[in-house]
């Protein structure tokens, strides 16, 4: 059952004076203790008013005849108290969920701006040390990599032209001694630098 089909509900008027269902556990308890009030207060009164002459039965007499004034008095009194304090107590209960609720929705509303600022912070922070361990990863390989490229292209050419070179020195000493066994008129065999009988040779030595 609803919340609105339970209030519905207790509006539901259950007594002689017509008292909302809501109100009972207030109204009763109240209309008793205004009646035996208004009752004894009449007691009161009539055995002032008589004197000390009057008989009990005068005084009960004169009570009994007050008696539904007293009760409809108590009664209106009692519904208008009841309801009067009932209203203002759902008043007092609508403002406190009311606060209650504005206080959950900014708690929740800060909470989750902290949430967002702390997960942004820890975020930054997670994907900076992952970049940067990432990062030196990658630059390490891919420095060893051009690195090692680079140093063969290197190595390849100061190999050629240090090839080269040795090559010019062969032959420059190679022309010498052809040069020298013409002047002393030997004959000279020895086959070229570049020459396969040369190479054989020298690996041979």
């Amino acid at each position: 059952m609803s919340r609105e089909e339970n209030r519905n509900v207790d509006d539901e008027r259950v007594s002689l004076w017509s008292v909302p269902r809501r109100f009972r556990r207030m109204y009763f308890p109240l209309f008793y203790l205004l009646g035996i009030i208004g009752i004894g207060w009449s007691v009161w009164y009539e055995a002032s008013r008589l004197g000390s002459a009057a008989s009990y039965h005068d005084i009960a007499n004169a009570v009994i005849m007050k008696t539904p004034a007293i009760l409809l008095t108590a009664a209106f009194t009692s519904l208008v108290i009841t309801e009067a304090t009932m209203v203002l107590a759902e008043m007092v209960g609508d403002y406190l969920r009311k606060r209650n609720a504005r206080i959950e929705a900014a708690a929740r509303a800060k909470g989750l701006a902290e949430g967002r600022t702390e997960g942004r912070t820890e975020g930054l922070a997670e994907g900076l040390a992952e970049g940067r361990t990432k990062g030196r990863t990658e630059g390490l390989a891919e420095g060893r990599t051009k690195g090692r490229t680079e140093g063969l292209e290197e190595g390849r050419t100061e190999g050629l032209a240090e090839g080269r070179v040795q090559m010019g020195r062969e032959w420059s000493a190679w022309n010498r001694r052809r040069l020298e066994a013409e002047e002393r008129g030997e004959v000279f065999d020895e086959p070229p630098p570049s020459s396969g009988a040369r190479n054989g040779a020298s690996k041979d030595k």
